[in-house]
């Protein structure tokens, strides 16, 4: 999903009336709007998306927000507008969080994706459960706030780490010693549309170790969407 864009008093009339259907219009002039979508244009009582912008080009989806594609005369007012979906986008930032309801086995010395079988909230489509619930995607880019937690069955011997990897890159890790078998991890990291977030965890203590599940602390991924991409 593209980020909503805003322009003050951008407005203009339609160059060539408009039928029911068409899915690209032309303004008079384009200079007040927004240079790239997504925004929210209203031609007389029909609310269209504007997706795409070439020049005094807008390409839309009709009939937005249950309101009824129309025909339109040229010269017709097209105003960008704020809308109930924008407001409700602006409240509701694209977030999701995760979690695992079961213990999982760590092979020895082979760094893992952990999979995860509960979604907490999604708010962004972010996340599917089943054969790709080993990471969660992207779809507004962005400024995000990632977290994990998870927690290594106890025992004094060998290495233990986790890290948060965005796309192929590791973006935050947390080490566990001898007297430590929780990890907590955050960071803030801007990411693309499309990214996956993952969290992958490690072990060298000499064979199979598990990542606990219990009721009162379970291994989770989040990620929450706090401000524009740069």
């Amino acid at each position: 999903m593209a980020a909503e864009q805003f322009a003050n008093n951008a407005q203009s009339t339609l160059n060539g009336a408009l039928d029911n259907s068409q899915l690209t219009l032309v303004v008079t002039s384009a200079a007040s709007f927004p240079t790239q979508g997504n925004f929210r244009v209203l031609i007389d009582s029909e609310i269209m998306l504007v997706t795409g912008v070439s020049g005094s080009t807008f390409t839309v989806t009709r009939g937005a927000e249950s309101t009824t594609p129309a025909t339109h005369s040229n010269g017709a007012t097209v105003t960008q507008v704020v809308t109930k979906a924008v407001m409700i986008q602006a409240v509701t930032p694209p977030a999701c969080r995760v979690g695992r309801n079961a213990s999982k086995t760590i092979s020895n010395a082979i760094e893992t994706n952990m999979d995860f079988n509960i979604k907490r909230f999604d708010t962004d489509s972010m996340f599917t459960t089943g054969a790709s619930n080993d990471h969660m995607t992207v779809q507004t880019p962005g400024l995000y706030s990632i977290g994990a937690s998870f927690r290594w069955k106890t025992t004094a011997t060998g290495q233990r780490f986790g890290y948060i990897k965005v796309g192929n890159l590791p973006v935050a890790q947390v080490d566990c010693d001898d007297n430590d078998d929780r990890a907590n991890l955050a960071t803030l990291y801007q990411c693309t549309s499309a990214v996956a977030i993952s969290l992958i965890v490690y072990q060298n203590t000499g064979g199979n170790l598990g990542i606990v599940s219990e009721a009162d602390y379970t291994p989770e991924l989040w990620a929450i969407k706090v401000g524009e991409a740069s």
